[in-house]
């Protein structure tokens, strides 16, 4: 991964997400990104920190993830400075 201006990871959650992490994001430290290769690494690292009030909600098979504004699989790659958002699946009636 490429240094992007020496930032982390940023980490966005929106809805009910962002009750179960008790925050509405947070920032992976430029140490902490070199582990990081998707976005799956970013979720668990999420995970780790915030314990297990939030692994339900991460970890639900309705979770979406976007990388850049971009919706994006658990698969996609991140990078230094790239902006992460979770959220769930949010359904009409």
């Amino acid at each position: 991964m490429a240094a992007r201006d020496s930032q982390g990871i940023e980490v966005e959650f929106f809805a009910s997400l962002r009750e179960a992490a008790g925050c509405q994001r947070l920032e992976i430290p430029v140490s902490e990104c070199e582990r990081l290769c998707n976005v799956d690494d970013v979720r668990a690292w999420v995970a780790r920190q915030l314990g297990e009030t939030s692994r339900g909600a991460l970890f639900s098979e309705t979770l979406r993830a976007a990388v850049n504004d971009e919706f994006a699989d658990m698969t996609a790659r991140v990078e230094y400075g790239d902006r992460i958002a979770f959220m769930p699946v949010v359904t009409g009636g």
